[in-house]
């Protein structure tokens, strides 16, 4: 039926009109209910656009599967009455340049009064309170990655030549936490269905891999959408950062860069 036709004068001539008909034109999806009301009869259209999107695999994948319980019967899409919609979150990473501008907004507030002096932040030192850093979450888990390294870097030396040693009248420390952290790159946008072995072989023709901590779910066990990864040698830490920095992965693409000190 043409989309511009009138109801009104088909109500006039047809009483056995349904109450509801569903059209389409193109893209849009057009619902027009007839409605009584103190007894008239009301013409009600709804129109509704249609949209494509890209979803991870899983995400389509489950768009397939069966429909149980009180919502066995019910077409494609959430059922109000029996799915609860709660709010898309959606994350976003800052990388060197954004964070500058960060400080330099910072600082621009901070001149105005606007930004309070006394608030610091002790994961990034920015000016906001501590339990509402945007980073924390990665920071934590670059903090728990090198503390895991540190112990067994601990219990390999204990016993043998104790956490140091002299040479040559020198006092050498045998904690390679330092120079691990100026080797490790951030990885961010991963799907959530990596797993070590998937960072693994993203990094392997790099240099040799000392350190890799992919962040999960303690739930799930579902990549949290990060990595840590460590390399023998600066130089092949910059080529991996090169070469993996925007890389496409599984619908994604990839970032790449150099990760925080944990004392920063």
């Amino acid at each position: 039926m043409p989309i511009d036709q009138s109801w009104a004068y088909q109500m006039d001539d047809d009483d056995d009109l349904d109450d509801r008909q569903v059209e389409f034109d193109g893209d849009m999806k057009i619902i027009t209910e007839i409605r009584h009301q103190d007894g008239k009869k009301l013409q009600v259209k709804q129109y509704f656009k249609t949209e494509k999107r890209r979803v991870s695999l899983n995400v389509a994948k489950r768009k397939t599967w069966m429909k149980f319980g009180l919502s066995a019967n019910d077409p494609p899409g959430p059922n109000p009455k029996t799915t609860y919609i709660s709010e898309e979150i959606s994350m976003e990473y800052l990388n060197q340049k954004d964070e500058e501008n960060l400080d330099l907004d910072l600082s621009q507030q901070f001149n105005k009064g606007i930004v309070n002096p006394h608030i610091v932040c002790r994961h990034c030192s920015h000016n906001h309170w501590t339990m509402e850093c945007p980073l924390k979450n990665e920071i934590n888990a670059l903090n728990k990655y090198n503390d895991s390294n540190d112990s067994k870097d601990d219990d390999r030396t204990r016993g043998r030549l104790g956490l140091s040693m002299l040479k040559d009248g020198k006092r050498l420390d045998l904690n390679s936490r330092s120079k691990d952290e100026n080797n490790t790159i951030r990885i961010t946008n991963l799907p959530e269905e990596t797993q070590d072995e998937d960072i693994k072989d993203l990094f392997k023709n790099f240099g040799k891999i000392t350190r890799i901590f992919l962040a999960k779910d303690k739930a799930t066990g579902n990549s949290k959408g990060f990595a840590f990864v460590s390399l023998d040698t600066r130089e092949n830490a910059a080529r991996a950062i090169r070469a993996v920095n925007g890389h496409g992965y599984n619908n994604l693409i990839l970032s790449v860069e150099w990760a925080r000190p944990s004392g920063n």
